[in-house]
């Protein structure tokens, strides 16, 4: 966002404050959503390549966010939303849907024409909920730059797990 939208966006919002009588100005929830709207967009979360985090500080604040996050998700039951295994379910599960928790959304992962907008709409919740579990609120999801051939495995760290959901939602131990 440019410095010039932002100011007109904020110079348009107060217009609207001022007109509106203050009685409806705390009652009124489509202006407290334009609100909430134009504070995320003036406030965007930066994402930074994994290797690059990785390669300045193995223990870099989004990593070390990132991986208290996976810690703390990991504790909780697979029937909570915000647990690891639940989100990893929500993917994929290999678990017959008769023992799925009630309501539970698991194996809605779609490879066809809606693949993009289910995963952009996935990653955008699952960023939400690891940044509540790392208590970071300023935390964004590193990215995997996968184009230099050197990038094209896990780093190191992530590696030395000794288990890890897989995409059937199965944990099988690593050395």
């Amino acid at each position: 966002m440019q410095r010039r939208d932002f100011l007109k966006g904020s110079a348009g919002m107060m217009a609207t404050i001022a007109a509106t009588p203050a009685s409806a100005q705390i009652s009124n929830p489509q202006l407290f959503e334009l609100i909430k709207l134009h504070w995320c967009f003036a406030h965007p979360k930066l994402r930074q390549n994994i290797y690059t985090l990785y390669n300045s500080n193995p223990n870099h604040p989004t990593i070390a966010g990132y991986r208290n996050a996976v810690s703390v998700m990991k504790t909780r039951p697979a029937t909570d939303p915000t647990s690891w295994l639940y989100q990893a379910n929500i993917h994929g599960t290999n678990t017959p849907s008769g023992s799925w928790p009630a309501g539970a959304p698991w194996s809605t992962c779609n490879h066809g024409w809606q693949f993009l907008a289910w995963h952009r709409m996935y990653l955008y919740f699952f960023e939400r909920i690891v940044r509540a579990a790392s208590g970071d609120p300023g935390f964004a999801l590193p990215y995997w730059d996968y184009a230099p051939a050197s990038n094209r495995t896990l780093p190191r760290r992530s590696e030395r797990q000794t288990t890890r959901p897989t995409r059937c939602g199965i944990r099988r131990g690593r050395p």
